[in-house]
């Protein structure tokens, strides 16, 4: 089940779709950061860096790959309709 999660969720970024709900829900943290491992072994992308955050003050952090070809200097131009989400960080 924890496979068909990775190909669901990397064939969501790849066509841009969002999905209603996953075949398999982690467990724990070990089986999340498997599925999120998975997904970017799956798409083949360079990861550049990663997004670090916590809920609050007190919770745990977290991280999140973030790919190379989305890494961009500061000034540059960067066309939205790359997404259906848009932000910025």
């Amino acid at each position: 089940m924890k496979n068909e999660a990775i190909k669901l969720l990397a064939n969501a970024y790849r066509d841009q779709k969002q999905i209603d709900k996953l075949p398999f829900v982690p467990q724990n943290e070990e089986e999340a950061w498997d599925i999120a491992e998975g997904v970017v072994q799956q798409l083949g992308l360079e990861v550049g860096s990663y997004k670090i955050g916590a809920p609050s003050p007190d919770g745990s952090a977290c991280c999140g790959a973030i790919f190379q070809r989305d890494v961009y200097k500061s000034g540059a131009n960067i066309k939205i309709l790359k997404s259906r989400i848009i932000g910025i960080e």
